[in-house]
């Protein structure tokens, strides 16, 4: 059993979850990982994996429910495995519920070193992915989804207004004017599940994602990449895409990594400032 020591949780609880996951995988052996906001269970059972997934406070409740969501959305909208996802509540716990992606994290992979041919395998999938997303608009989904999905941008106005930070401020201004696309929102190297040739087989972990400018998942990956594993990415999305990798692109990718590290956009910033969500994409926030 695997359990983060970052992140405590209460042992009441997480028995309880063991239970849970218990009813619907006898006998299994579990691995558990215990993050910021959930607490995901790994069951196994002969051949067969499952994923749970349960949500530690109510802000996460409603992002587990946005994912099922969204994942449902997708299904036939990209050429990559998604999770099929099922959204279920037992003895006050709210959890989702899939059969768990084969293969390796790009994470993984890095680590044991990319050949040239599977690292150009995960670019142009990755790219591939990227540009499919950019032809998912929000009224593409139903509107009941719409309602639970926030948009990126309008959080970073607010915010960086409230934070008097000039520079990003201005631009996500400029952002605000451009056509929104469906972006992953976590779009890292531990979400991205690649085949042994490096092929993209899935991508997990929808629950931050939302509608924003179309160059914030390329952004956010570029984050998790070497200087050189950079170059050839950016290659390739100027060979797949025809768009000019720019001194104002680069310099829009460099802003966006800005706006990401300083956490402005993930669950612990809406903790930390008791961030109330209204309807639709608006909120209101009690800054401090």
């Amino acid at each position: 059993m695997l359990v983060m020591k970052n992140y405590p949780v209460n042992q009441k609880v997480l028995d309880e979850q063991r239970a849970i996951v218990a009813s619907f995988c006898h006998d299994a052996h579990v691995d558990i990982n215990i993050g910021y906001s959930n607490t995901v269970i790994v069951a196994y059972m002969g051949t067969e994996k499952f994923v749970f997934r349960f949500s530690k406070d109510i802000i996460n409740r409603r992002l587990l429910k946005q994912e099922q969501e969204v994942c449902r959305e997708l299904q036939n909208k990209t050429s990559f495995a998604i999770p099929d996802i099922k959204l279920l509540e037992q003895n006050g716990h709210l959890f989702t519920m899939h059969k768990f992606i084969e293969g390796e994290t790009l994470n993984n992979f890095n680590k044991k070193g990319m050949t040239q041919q599977q690292y150009m395998n995960f670019c142009r999938d990755c790219i591939n992915f990227i540009q499919e997303s950019r032809n998912i608009h929000p009224k593409d989904f139903p509107q009941d989804t719409q309602s639970g999905i926030f948009t990126q941008i309008e959080t970073l106005l607010d915010t960086f207004h409230i934070q008097k930070n000039e520079e990003l401020f201005a631009l996500t201004k400029e952002l605000e004017n451009q056509e929104f696309h469906f972006i992953h929102g976590d779009f890292n190297a531990n979400n991205i599940i690649l085949k042994e040739d490096g092929h993209i087989h899935g991508i997990i972990d929808f629950n931050m994602s939302g509608f924003s400018n179309y160059h914030f998942d390329l952004s956010k990956l570029i984050g998790y990449l070497d200087d050189n594993q950079t170059t050839i990415l950016l290659r390739e999305f100027h060979k797949c895409t025809g768009d000019e990798v720019s001194p104002a692109l680069l310099e829009k990718i460099r802003c966006l990594r800005m706006m990401q590290e300083k956490n402005i956009i993930t669950g612990e910033l809406y903790q930390q400032n008791n961030i109330q969500f209204a309807a639709g994409h608006k909120y209101e926030a009690n800054l401090i």
